[in-house]
């Protein structure tokens, strides 16, 4: 059985690397010889040492010359043709200084925005044997932006643990009938996930909405960024509804978080994939997000959750309006929800594809 080695050098600690420590777990707690290359003092180093994968875990200096230490690794490594699992295009840059004898793969968590069709982008992108991509969506962006064999790609989502992701009690309420009614929004603290947005939507919705309302963000920031919650504190003063925001941080059971909220908000316009929505829908929470990047793959609007126009508060405001004020919508598009992650999104199906499409290099 061919090693599996995964490297991601990136360091900030985001779903990017939770999903490569995740399927390190996997790998080894099904018998799957593993090896994880990762730069060395980064959130994603210290979360595996304190789990016990020091022997499996393969340190590299932060530097720029980072790429060139994991390319030694690489070749160290890649003995009886281990199959290699890339998670970020900029790592890449690794196969410069080395190309395994085994199989490549890239799992793309990203669009791209810009033009990657280039002479330096052919030579590197043509180093991997196969490209994963989450949605259909992000494969049309890979092959309109990159110099990628159509026959080269394959779509495997992100999944859901269904033995911790499990809905309450009921579908038909949306709290407790006393309290605030909470809305959670999964994601760091980053311009890019719509914060701000749904501060704004937030105060909308508490204008006319007979029941107390809390936005609760729940992540922290982005190591090394400019801090957002100064941003994020000064526009809910402005707008009054401070009293009604509440930065709960990084939880480690965010599962049992979940099932606490009334609706999971989804305000980010750049989202590749958004692994909190079929994490809600296992919950059987509610999902209201923008009608952008890759989510319109995973939410069906009206069936499985509610799709807002991106970057329209008022609109984010309305449709959770809709969905808190009438309870028969409420349970349809939970229960459709928490049946569509159950059959698309659980994770032991979709570590056995990515497993089986890591080793052989093709779709």
């Amino acid at each position: 059985m061919n090693e599996i080695v995964q490297a991601t050098l990136a360091i900030g600690y985001g779903g990017l690397e939770l999903i490569a420590l995740e399927f390190h777990e996997w790998l080894l707690r099904n018998g799957v010889p593993a090896r994880i290359i990762v730069a060395a003092g980064t959130p994603l180093e210290r979360n595996l040492l304190s789990r016990g994968y020091r022997d499996s875990t393969v340190s590299v200096g932060r530097s720029f010359l980072r790429y060139r230490a994991a390319a030694a690794a690489m070749k160290e490594l890649d003995r009886d043709r281990a199959a290699f699992l890339i998670h970020r295009h900029q790592d890449l840059k690794s196969l410069l200084f080395y190309k395994p004898s085994g199989k490549v793969t890239v799992l793309n968590h990203t669009f791209y925005g810009v033009n990657k069709k280039d002479l330096f982008h052919r030579f590197i992108f043509s180093r991997a044997d196969l490209w994963i991509v989450l949605t259909p969506a992000q494969r049309e962006n890979l092959l309109d932006t990159s110099p990628v064999d159509p026959g080269r790609v394959a779509i495997i989502p992100n999944g859901v643990d269904l033995s911790r992701f499990s809905p309450r009690e009921s579908l038909k309420s949306p709290g407790p009938e006393a309290g605030p009614l909470q809305i959670g929004i999964v994601a760091r603290l980053d311009p890019q996930k719509g914060q701000d947005l749904a501060i704004r939507a937030l105060a909308l919705l508490k204008k006319d909405f007979p029941r107390p309302v809390r936005l609760h963000f729940i992540g922290a920031n982005t190591p090394g960024e400019t801090p957002m919650r100064p941003v994020l504190d000064k526009l809910a003063r402005e707008l009054g509804v401070e009293d009604s925001v509440v930065y709960d941080g990084f939880f480690k059971d965010l599962s049992k978080r979940l099932r606490e909220l009334a609706v999971v908000w989804m305000p980010s316009w750049k989202e590749t994939f958004g692994r909190c929505i079929p994490e809600a829908m296992a919950s059987g929470v509610p999902v209201v997000a923008s009608n952008a990047g890759g989510v319109p793959d995973i939410i069906e609007d009206g069936r499985t959750g509610l799709l807002f126009r991106t970057k329209d508060a008022a609109d984010l405001a309305e449709k959770t309006r809709l969905l808190l004020s009438d309870p028969d919508l409420y349970e349809r598009l939970a229960g459709a929800a928490l049946a569509d992650a159950r059959e698309r999104y659980d994770i032991e199906k979709i570590w056995r594809r990515l497993t089986e499409a890591v080793r052989n290099g093709r779709p």
